[in-house]
């Protein structure tokens, strides 16, 4: 009869247990990479409920454990788990992706009309991939156009040219 009492026993605080956890919720706010490769993703749970102190802890694919400060993430799967100081537990995953990378579909350039004269230009017509905007830096930039949208360079001199 004593062990009928001691499952008794243990069966009524587990369903204790499980009552007090039901108020403790999350939900993930996350950003993905700005750009192909970035590692400006992030993700931060946001809690409600639970019994302080909460620990949480953030792994990604391979199980490494990473800091919760910053957004430091690539793209690729990470997984949030928090637990109160009652052992309440929540268990949460998300993907953060790249977005497509920008391709310079149609580009127009003007070779300078001597090799000592600079009167080239380079234009970018269209761009196709994922952006809200584009933010053009041209290296060198010899009329210190780079900027937002500023697709077009000018005063080019007969060289090599990178855009960012």
């Amino acid at each position: 009869m004593k062990h009928l009492f001691s499952l008794l026993f243990i069966s009524i605080i587990s369903s204790i247990g499980v009552a007090q956890c039901e108020d403790f919720e999350m939900t993930l706010d996350y950003t993905h990479p700005l750009c192909p490769g970035f590692a400006d993703g992030s993700v931060s749970p946001v809690l409600s409920g639970g019994t302080a102190p909460i620990d949480v802890e953030i792994t990604d694919a391979d199980g490494i454990v990473l800091g919760v400060d910053g957004p430091y993430l690539l793209a690729g799967w990470y997984y949030v788990y928090v637990i109160d100081a009652i052992g309440c537990e929540l268990l949460d995953s998300v993907e953060l992706i790249d977005p497509l990378p920008m391709v310079i579909e149609e580009m127009t350039v003007v070779d300078p009309t001597a090799f000592e004269i600079c009167d080239g230009s380079i234009t970018i017509n269209e761009v196709s991939g994922d952006y809200e905007s584009i933010y053009y830096l041209w290296v060198p930039d010899p009329d210190g156009v780079s900027g937002l949208e500023a697709n077009v360079l000018t005063g080019a001199c007969a060289g090599s040219y990178t855009l960012l």
